[in-house]
Protein backbone atom coordinates (compact mmCIF):
# COMPACT_ATOMS: atom_id res chain seq x y z
CA UNK A 1 0.00 0.00 0.00
CA UNK A 2 1.26 3.28 -1.27
CA UNK A 3 0.86 7.01 -0.22
CA UNK A 4 1.54 6.58 3.93
CA UNK A 5 4.96 8.15 3.29
CA UNK A 6 3.40 11.61 3.63
CA UNK A 7 1.20 11.12 6.80
CA UNK A 8 3.45 13.73 9.80
CA UNK A 9 4.95 12.09 12.30
CA UNK A 10 2.63 12.15 15.84
CA UNK A 11 4.59 14.43 18.67
CA UNK A 12 4.28 14.96 22.27
CA UNK A 13 3.09 17.94 23.91
CA UNK A 14 4.81 19.46 26.97
CA UNK A 15 2.30 21.58 28.65
CA UNK A 16 4.12 23.49 31.87
CA UNK A 17 2.08 25.10 34.03
CA UNK A 18 3.84 27.55 36.68
CA UNK A 19 2.57 28.87 39.54
CA UNK A 20 4.39 31.60 40.28
CA UNK A 21 5.57 32.92 43.52
CA UNK A 22 4.11 29.69 45.44
CA UNK A 23 5.53 26.66 47.57
CA UNK A 24 4.54 23.07 45.96
CA UNK A 25 4.26 22.19 49.40
CA UNK A 26 2.37 24.63 50.27
CA UNK A 27 -0.15 25.81 47.80
CA UNK A 28 -2.58 28.43 48.70
CA UNK A 29 -6.23 27.90 48.68
CA UNK A 30 -7.66 28.06 44.60
CA UNK A 31 -5.32 26.47 43.09
CA UNK A 32 -6.49 22.89 44.25
CA UNK A 33 -7.22 21.65 40.61
CA UNK A 34 -3.61 21.78 39.38
CA UNK A 35 -2.37 18.63 40.95
CA UNK A 36 -3.49 15.78 39.28
CA UNK A 37 -5.55 17.69 36.70
CA UNK A 38 -6.58 16.77 33.49
CA UNK A 39 -5.08 18.29 30.71
CA UNK A 40 -6.38 18.40 27.20
CA UNK A 41 -5.04 19.18 23.62
CA UNK A 42 -7.27 20.06 20.45
CA UNK A 43 -6.03 20.48 17.08
CA UNK A 44 -7.83 22.47 14.84
CA UNK A 45 -11.16 22.14 17.18
CA UNK A 46 -10.89 18.58 17.73
CA UNK A 47 -9.56 17.07 21.09
CA UNK A 48 -6.88 14.75 20.45
CA UNK A 49 -4.81 13.77 23.55
CA UNK A 50 -5.33 13.99 27.27
CA UNK A 51 -2.72 13.93 29.93
CA UNK A 52 -2.18 14.86 33.66
CA UNK A 53 -0.28 16.81 36.01
CA UNK A 54 1.53 15.30 39.04
CA UNK A 55 0.02 15.65 42.13
CA UNK A 56 3.28 17.19 43.40
CA UNK A 57 5.22 19.88 41.25
CA UNK A 58 8.65 21.12 41.31
CA UNK A 59 10.14 23.89 43.21
CA UNK A 60 11.70 26.44 40.89
CA UNK A 61 13.19 29.78 40.71
CA UNK A 62 9.90 31.14 39.91
CA UNK A 63 7.11 29.31 41.84
CA UNK A 64 5.72 26.04 41.72
CA UNK A 65 6.01 23.92 38.02
CA UNK A 66 3.66 21.29 36.83
CA UNK A 67 4.28 19.64 33.99
CA UNK A 68 2.50 16.94 31.71
CA UNK A 69 2.81 15.23 28.41
CA UNK A 70 0.42 14.18 26.12
CA UNK A 71 2.04 11.90 23.43
CA UNK A 72 0.69 10.86 20.14
CA UNK A 73 -0.49 14.18 19.08
CA UNK A 74 -0.99 14.92 15.12
CA UNK A 75 1.86 17.58 14.14
CA UNK A 76 0.07 18.48 10.93
CA UNK A 77 -2.92 20.64 12.48
CA UNK A 78 -2.60 24.33 11.91
CA UNK A 79 -3.91 25.57 15.47
CA UNK A 80 -3.56 23.99 18.62
CA UNK A 81 -5.40 24.81 22.26
CA UNK A 82 -4.60 23.39 25.66
CA UNK A 83 -6.90 23.61 28.71
CA UNK A 84 -7.97 21.44 31.79
CA UNK A 85 -10.69 19.89 32.00
CA UNK A 86 -11.54 21.66 35.63
CA UNK A 87 -12.33 24.58 32.90
CA UNK A 88 -11.64 26.77 35.76
CA UNK A 89 -8.29 28.62 33.69
CA UNK A 90 -9.11 29.57 30.42
CA UNK A 91 -8.30 27.68 27.17
CA UNK A 92 -4.45 28.87 25.30
CA UNK A 93 -4.15 28.71 21.63
CA UNK A 94 -1.10 28.15 19.69
CA UNK A 95 -0.56 27.80 16.37
CA UNK A 96 1.33 24.90 14.91
CA UNK A 97 4.84 27.23 14.66
CA UNK A 98 4.63 28.96 17.81
CA UNK A 99 4.99 25.19 18.99
CA UNK A 100 7.15 24.29 16.84
CA UNK A 101 9.71 27.07 17.90
CA UNK A 102 9.04 26.60 21.58
CA UNK A 103 9.92 22.38 20.74
CA UNK A 104 6.11 21.73 20.79
CA UNK A 105 5.61 22.98 24.75
CA UNK A 106 3.47 25.26 25.81
CA UNK A 107 4.55 27.43 28.69
CA UNK A 108 1.87 28.72 30.89
CA UNK A 109 2.00 30.49 34.35
CA UNK A 110 -0.72 31.70 37.24
CA UNK A 111 -0.03 34.68 39.53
Amino acid sequence: IAGNSAKAQPVTITVEMTIQDESCWDLSWGYGDIPNGQVIITADGASVGFGSYPSIGSTTILGCKFTAFISDVPSDAENYSVSMASGRRGTIYKTKSELLANDWTFYLSLN
